[in-house]
């Protein structure tokens, strides 16, 4: 939700805890990618994911498959490819955007019936 990790100590503190609390049972699995080229030594990867088996917030309520956009920068040093930036998104299917609310709650919206015909 926005989280801007930079240095290598607080990568791992996110990862440490995210995948000990909140994804400690969950699977991640890859649905496609698609790699543009920019040069011969770097590159942007758009992975499709998809992640089942979240970790519940209360007993009883069982967490939805979830589909994600992962994108990757990377950067070919020497003969091997490293990520140097990366961003994840939440896709939710049949919906475009997000509206803020008064109370500050997000609601996703669609805004198809706009679209001309």
């Amino acid at each position: 939700m926005g989280i801007i990790v930079r240095d290598e100590e607080d990568i791992y503190k996110a990862h440490d805890y995210g995948l000990k609390i909140i994804f400690k049972d969950s699977t991640l699995t890859l649905k496609r990618t698609r790699t543009r080229y920019l040069t011969d030594t770097i590159a942007i990867v758009h992975a499709r994911l998809q992640l089942s088996n979240q970790s519940a917030l209360v007993n009883n309520e069982e967490p939805q498959v979830r589909n994600n956009l992962f994108i990757f920068v990377t950067q070919r040093i020497n003969d091997n490819w490293y990520c140097i930036a990366a961003q994840n998104a939440e896709v939710q299917n049949g919906k475009e955007t997000f509206i803020k609310k008064e109370d500050g709650a997000y609601e996703t919206v669609n805004y198809g019936s706009f679209r001309k015909k």
